[in-house]
């Protein structure tokens, strides 16, 4: 790359780089369940030390607090930890984009409250995926598991799932939309591996549909 491209090429980035800074940017809200539960029931814990019934240990939350305040690894390092499992990349946010908008520019809205029948009936949505993950999507419409679905969902008062005609469906249940069209799952065209376990189209846990099987995003 001659100087005359390398000078361009650094103006690019430059402005660019100008231009994230300057944008007007919003502040992140949380949904209030933090301070509303002092038990920590609504709040991210997991990894952390927790009694016989699942609420966090206070003082361990107390740590764990302290280090997202401070980001200091020696902070991190100090949060107790219930099992041998640890946190996944804790410190990630602490972390910056060198390209686009930074991470710390971009918010998201806050969470639905954890007493609200939005969250309510996400989780429902949740347990009836979990129950009929491995019916095949060729039937669907005769299962009387997705049936049962079908009709537990379209019970919900602020259940915010697709719904093609006004009602949940078999064939509308469980998606998720991309680009203006709902898909159930990927097709995997060939095997995949993603750390450890290897995915591919030969596994025998994934529903299958018109003779090519397929995984659930």
């Amino acid at each position: 790359m001659n100087s005359s491209a390398r000078q361009q090429a650094f103006a690019i980035r430059r402005d660019a780089a100008i231009f994230q800074r300057d944008r007007d940017s919003a502040a992140s809200m949380d949904n209030g369940d933090e301070q509303l539960y002092p038990t920590r029931i609504a709040s991210f814990t997991k990894g952390l030390p927790s009694n016989a019934i699942g609420e966090v240990d206070p003082n361990a939350y107390a740590a764990y607090l302290r280090a997202l305040s401070s980001g200091l690894g020696s902070d991190f390092e100090a949060i107790p930890l219930g099992g041998t499992v640890k946190l996944q990349t804790p410190q990630s946010a602490y972390c910056f984009n060198m390209e686009g908008a930074d991470s710390h520019a971009l918010v998201s809205p806050p969470a639905p409250t954890f007493s609200s029948a939005q969250t309510a009936g996400e989780m429902v949505e949740d347990y009836w995926a979990a129950l009929s993950r491995n019916v095949p999507f060729g039937q669907y419409g005769s299962d009387p598991t997705i049936n049962q679905a079908v009709a537990d969902l379209n019970k919900l008062s602020d259940y915010r799932g697709p719904k093609g005609t006004g009602q949940v469906t078999t064939g509308n249940i469980f998606p998720r939309p991309y680009a203006g069209r709902l898909e159930r799952s990927i097709y995997l065209a060939v095997p995949m591996e993603t750390g450890a376990v290897r995915r591919g189209d030969v596994h025998p846990g994934l529903p299958h549909f018109g003779g090519q099987r397929r995984l659930h995003d």
